[in-house]
C-alpha cells in the first residue's frame, strides 16, 4: 500500500509581510517563564532574524559546551543571553566599558573625469 504523502497548502505563496507590520495578536509569554527570570520581561514579538554574530574562537567553545551541557541549541543559549544582557541594561545594571577612539583616513578621489 502506497504511503499517502502529506500536501502542500494553498497558502504557500501568500504574502507574509516583511516583518515591520504590526501584529495582528500580541504573543504570549509561555506558561514555563518564571517572573523571577529578568529576561522573560524583555519582549520576544516579531519574526525572527537571522543575523551573523562574529565569536573568537574561545567564546563559540564557551558557547557550545554551555549549549551541549544543557541540551539545547546554541541559539537558544544566545538568545536567551541577549535578552538577559538586555533586561540587565534596562535595569541599570550593566556599566558598559565605552572608549572613544580617533581614527584617520585617506581621503580617497572620485572617479568620474575621465576624458
Amino acid at each position: 500500500m502506497a504511503r499517502k504523502r502529506p500536501s502542500i497548502g494553498d497558502d504557500l505563496f501568500r504574502p507574509t509581510g516583511r516583518g515591520d507590520e504590526p501584529q495582528d495578536e500580541p504573543q504570549e509569554r509561555p506558561a514555563e517563564a518564571s517572573t523571577e527570570d529578568p529576561a522573560a520581561d524583555v519582549p520576544a514579538d516579531g519574526y525572527t532574524r537571522p543575523i551573523s554574530v562574529g565569536l573568537k574562537d574561545g567564546e563559540l567553545r564557551e558557547l557550545d559546551t554551555i549549549a551541549e551541557t544543557e541540551g539545547v541549541a546554541r541559539n537558544a543559549i544566545m538568545r536567551y543571553a541577549i535578552r538577559y544582557f538586555i533586561a540587565m541594561h534596562q535595569a541599570g545594571q550593566v556599566q558598559l566599558p565605552v572608549q572613544e577612539e580617533t581614527t584617520k583616513r585617506v581621503a580617497m578621489p572620485r572617479g568620474g573625469n575621465r576624458k
